[in-house]
């Protein structure tokens, strides 16, 4: 099935009932009593038959539409439920989301490497740490055109902090292709994102604490500070340099960050602070 994905004929003919599914699901969401779940796989329905008929006017294109549909099924839930629905008329569909189904096993493959890789690691040891990391590289790379894991059941907290700083200074090869810029924006698109613990008012317990950001400022790599001030992103958290008094209201201000630093102010920061 997944081969009619790539005749043109078959494509051409198949995608005019998408304007027909399109009219059904409008009338179906609409109706009282819809359950919750229904109405999400509804809705999940709508978005991709939509996202679908975007490309209707490049019939020929089918290439163009799989690598659109296929990035949308790879960025959305609800895949399993769809797959039950009874739609096999649409089967340019069906047929992208069986093949998608598939990669989804080969997605939990990695996630089970990247546990199996972890177990590994000597935490006490800056190199054991740099071995995990030039492993990661291959896993990492396929996450390149897939959805990334969620990382926070894998890994203790603190830890994905810690290799954070660490893939800083990896030596990683000449071999390894993606390497620390992989490895942060893995982590980024992963939905990794910093949450200090709060005391009871709701504001972090913890502000002298040096993270990836200060490393990567002091490296002046700062289009690696710009990626990491998106996983960083508490702008109650003005972590300072435990030696030096560097913020991350400083290094958004040496990378010249405007929404990062507006962000920083409208939550208070301190602006008369200076560092060593």
């Amino acid at each position: 099935m997944v081969n009619a994905l790539f005749d043109k004929n078959y494509f051409a003919r198949r995608v005019d009932h998408l304007e027909e599914l399109s009219v059904y699901l409008r009338s179906a969401i609409t109706r009282p009593n819809v359950s919750e779940k229904s109405l999400d796989d509804l809705e999940f329905l709508q978005n991709l038959v939509h996202t679908t008929m975007k490309l209707k006017g490049n019939r020929t294109n089918t290439t163009v539409w799989y690598r659109s549909l296929g990035d949308f099924f790879r960025s959305v839930r609800g895949l399993q439920s769809f797959l039950d629905r009874p739609i096999y008329k649409y089967s340019p569909i069906i047929a992208a989301a069986t093949f998608l189904k598939r990669e989804r096993r080969k997605i939990a493959q990695q996630r089970e490497n990247i546990i199996r890789l972890r177990r590994n690691i000597d935490w006490a040891s800056q190199e054991s740490r740099y071995v995990f990391l030039r492993q990661l590289d291959s896993i990492t790379r396929y996450w390149q055109i897939t959805a990334a894991p969620n990382l926070r059941p894998i890994f203790q907290p603190g830890e994905i902090d810690r290799l954070l700083i660490d893939c800083l200074s990896c030596n990683y090869g000449a071999h390894i292709r993606l390497g620390t810029e992989g490895f942060i924006d893995f982590v980024s698109r992963d939905g990794y994102r910093d949450r200090p613990e709060l005391d009871a008012e709701g504001r972090p317990l913890v502000l002298i604490r040096t993270t990836a950001v200060h490393e990567a400022a002091r490296l002046q790599r700062y289009k690696l500070v710009d990626e990491l001030l998106i996983i960083y992103d508490n702008y109650q958290a003005n972590y300072a340099d435990e030696q030096t008094d560097y913020t991350h209201f400083h290094a958004a201000c040496a990378v010249e960050s405007v929404s990062v630093i507006v962000q920083f102010i409208r939550h208070g920061v301190d602006l008369n602070v200076v560092w060593l």
